[in-house]
């Protein structure tokens, strides 16, 4: 807010994008949409207007993640794909896998699971060629999400080692991580219990 405010006061229209789009990104992870949206579109019109492709496109990933967040799931994947398209022009694999990472996730969302699974297990294979650990455990709960409905058992596990790793590090969950971790969990108890009475009967 400090470097926004003094931007501002130098009429640095350039260098409030960054600023802006952090702030967004904060607002985001609050979970206020209204705010991040105001804040993220303002960044990537400045972004448009005086900054670099790749600013363009970590601006367009943003907003697609506030897409998700508020529930418009073909405007995420279209705002997604065309950040996508901006990193791979650019060569940007950390920022590619990113992105993979985000439309596995809205895939998951629209219930193409396969989909989700293919574009999640593109981003891990980036991250780890790379020797990335950054967002691994998310992507393993985004996974354990996608493969519920083909092999419970596998995704229980994976969200056990999940949670285990979180408990390890003290890696919370923002709150689109949380929301999917709750009916991960949910969608688990219930497919034990059918189980369970299946057995039973």
């Amino acid at each position: 807010e400090q470097a926004l405010d003094i931007r501002r006061k130098r009429n640095d229209l350039a260098g409030q994008e960054m600023p802006l789009a952090n702030l967004g990104m904060l607002a985001l992870d609050r979970g206020d949409l209204v705010e991040a949206r105001s804040l993220l579109e303002e960044s990537l019109d400045l972004s448009r207007r005086f900054g670099s492709s790749r600013s363009v496109g970590n601006r367009l990933l943003s907003l697609g993640r506030l897409e998700v967040a508020s529930g418009h799931l073909r405007d995420a994947r279209e705002t997604v794909e065309l950040a996508r398209a901006s990193f791979e022009r650019l060569g940007d694999q950390v920022a590619i896998a990113s992105s993979l990472e985000v439309l596995g996730m809205i895939a998951g969302e629209e219930g193409r699971r396969d989909d989700g699974t293919r574009y999640l297990l593109a981003s891990l294979q980036i991250r780890l060629r790379l020797g990335l650990r950054r967002d691994l455990t998310n992507l393993i709960e985004l996974l354990a999400w996608n493969a519920m409905p083909r092999d419970a058992v596998l995704a229980t596990s994976m969200l056990a080692a999940a949670a285990a790793e979180r408990d390890a590090t003290g890696i919370g969950r923002l709150p689109q991580q949380a929301n999917i971790w709750e009916r991960a969990i949910e969608a688990a108890h219930h497919t034990i219990d059918v189980e369970n009475a299946s057995t039973r009967s």
